[in-house]
């Protein structure tokens, strides 16, 4: 049994989505209980735009990698070499 790097990724998308979900939360927070002004707006499109680019960049680093190496491989686990 080997298992695998792409272990990471996946718990890397399960915080991306309590991101989004918490982003969402205090957006929608912002927007309903805060005063609109356009600097209230400005912020929320800040942190959008930011929050984008990061997340691309991050995704567009993930696509050059090789998620398949092993990272565990019980089959040689407990060998002595």
């Amino acid at each position: 049994m080997v298992i695998t790097l792409i272990i990471f990724y996946y718990i890397f998308l399960v915080f991306l989505a309590f991101f989004a979900l918490y982003s969402l939360f205090n957006i929608f927070h912002l927007l309903v209980f805060g005063f609109f002004t356009a600097t209230n707006v400005f912020i929320v499109l800040a942190y959008l735009a930011v929050s984008f680019l990061l997340i691309s960049f991050i995704f567009s680093q993930f696509n050059t990698f090789n998620w398949q190496q092993p990272f565990i491989d019980f089959n040689n686990f407990f060998t002595i070499s």
